[in-house]
């Protein structure tokens, strides 16, 4: 395998060499099913710490990708890119909420600017039913690395519990700080529907869709 090879060799101490083989193993697991327990080709979900049924780390100790992270990890250990990788395959791949969690933490922990792994972590809070947890996730990855995926996310939280307005401001803001015409397409879009579905402003939204295309020309140049 070129990634074995090239951690074991050339480069054992390489945190992206890890962050790379451990994705492709991970998508190799995804790819054929993989799963935790029984035969009928699903993944299940450990809920918390204390099931009973098999635990976080039965799960992940079956894994090639974990092993992969965990010992990126032990060499890397200031690596947020690895805990975060790390986390997504738990998560996504294993089904593994737990040790996701904690995995999140962890890079967090490491670097609290960062955007992406305050989006994943808010996601996940989300889907726990942790809409506070997540909420103040996405707006502290706002504060310090902005991206469409946070806008749109908390956008979303917004008009799912009524609060229109925010939603509306929200979107307004972070058009203008947002770094590309790709990130910006996809709030423009936000907006738009916002504006047609809820506020029944088809002229807004119309020129919203207008703007969401020059962008995405623009971008695609």
């Amino acid at each position: 395998d070129m990634y074995e090879h090239i951690v074991a060799v050339l480069q054992p101490t390489d945190a992206h060499s890890y962050l790379a083989w451990g994705r492709l193993e991970s998508r190799r697991e995804r790819g054929v099913g993989r799963t935790t327990s029984g035969d009928d080709g699903v993944v299940d979900s450990v809920d918390d710490d204390t099931s009973t049924s098999i635990t976080t780390n039965e799960i992940s100790s079956n894994s090639k990708a974990s092993s992969i992270f965990q010992t990126g990890t032990q060499h890397c250990p200031n690596s947020t890119h690895l805990y975060h990788g790390w986390a997504i395959h738990e998560q996504y791949t294993l089904h593994n909420t737990p040790k996701a969690r904690s995995l999140l933490q962890t890079a967090l922990d490491l670097d609290p600017n960062n955007g992406y792994v305050c989006h994943a972590y808010g996601l996940l809070e989300h889907t726990m039913g942790e809409v506070s947890k997540a909420k103040s996730l996405w707006q502290q990855g706002l504060v310090y690395q902005p991206s469409a995926a946070l806008v749109c996310s908390l956008g979303e939280m917004y008009v799912a519990s009524g609060d229109f307005h925010s939603a509306r401001e929200l979107y307004s803001t972070y058009l203008h700080k947002l770094p590309n015409g790709r990130e910006r397409t996809e709030v423009y879009l936000a907006a738009a529907s916002l504006e047609e579905r809820v506020y029944n402003d088809v002229e807004k939204a119309s020129e919203l869709l207008r703007r969401a295309c020059s962008e995405g020309g623009s971008s695609g140049r």
